[in-house]
């Protein structure tokens, strides 16, 4: 049975629901959850949602207790501390844990990943690699070689959105221990969060996984509609990464926010899951949107008015 993990805060309930929501509708056989968390009891009504579901065999949520740790470039940013917390697996996880994914709360299921999941899994374990990612030349495209540079590795860069872990491994090879002592040596060059300490830590000693396990996807860019149905037929994780994503008002005029739109409303009971950082910004974008008739393109445009002005109201 395959476990998947998600570490998050209060800011990402919502979103995290959404995701969990997305396997849980195409996965072919039961999986466990595992939440690492900063406050187990804001997530209570999510989990009564989730619990609903026949494909789940378990969830556990474990409180993530801050041992004074700082966590660099999380201030003004839309990531929090919560995704630093997966460095410290070896002191929070069941020792007995096989089959074990990360996943990042923006990522979604889009089709059924259990066959392809075991096919890597045993390739992965036969490897001998502690962890299975991605490699990504998106953060080389904005930094060129200086990313190498800042970080001190010499070999390639993955993203960390979706990672297959030999949780072994993981303890018998004291990463926990290694990668804090990492994030301690490179505390003040980290741009890109836990993934720069992963980086530097493993420096392209890792599992390759198939990009249909990490389809990284930018909102802001125009994909045709070729490209959509390529997506829709190949892809098992969607994964919404650059700071625009399909949960703002900016976003949710995407045509891929979507997938994330579609999972979140069949489990939320809510038209649009809409998040506001930017008030005056955001309202005015909406009025634009609304004056232009750009909204009238989406499913239920009176429903993102509402949901809109809800959020603003709580906030």
């Amino acid at each position: 049975m395959i476990t998947f993990l998600y570490c998050i805060d209060e800011n990402y309930n919502p979103q995290a629901l959404a995701s969990i929501n997305s396997l849980l509708q195409k996965v072919s056989e039961q999986i466990n959850i595992v939440i690492i968390h900063k406050n187990p009891d804001s997530f209570n009504d999510y989990k009564k949602a989730i619990t609903k579901s026949p494909s789940l065999k378990n969830i556990k949520i474990i409180k993530f207790v801050n041992k004074d740790y700082i966590f660099p470039e999380v201030e003004n940013s839309h990531v929090s501390e919560a995704t630093y917390y997966r460095l410290f697996l070896s002191e929070i996880l069941d020792n007995q844990i096989r089959n074990l994914i990360y996943i990042d709360a923006d990522v979604i299921c889009i089709n059924n990943p259990i066959p392809a999941l075991y096919d890597s899994f045993r390739e992965f374990k036969q490897s001998n690699f502690t962890i299975g990612a991605k490699t990504t030349d998106k953060y080389g495209e904005i930094e060129g070689n200086t990313l190498f540079e800042r970080l001190g590795i010499f070999n390639t860069y993955f993203n960390a959105g979706v990672m297959l872990i030999n949780f072994d491994h993981w303890k018998n090879k004291q990463t926990t221990h290694e990668l804090l002592k990492t994030l301690d040596e490179i505390h003040s060059k980290i741009e890109y969060w836990d993934q720069d300490v992963l980086n530097k830590y493993f420096d392209g000693k890792y599992y390759e996984l198939d990009s249909n396990l990490n389809f990284l996807l930018n909102v802001n860019y125009e994909y045709s509609n070729n490209d959509l149905i390529n997506i829709e037929k190949n892809t098992i994780f969607l994964h919404y990464v650059g700071s625009t994503k399909p949960w703002s008002i900016e976003g949710v005029f995407k045509n891929t926010s979507r997938y994330y739109q579609e999972s979140y409303r069949s489990i939320a009971q809510e038209s649009y899951h809409i998040e506001t950082a930017w008030r005056v910004y955001d309202i005015k974008l909406l009025i634009s949107n609304i004056i232009n008739l750009k909204i009238f393109s989406l499913k239920n445009p009176i429903g993102l008015v509402y949901s809109f002005i809800k959020r603003l109201r709580m906030k």
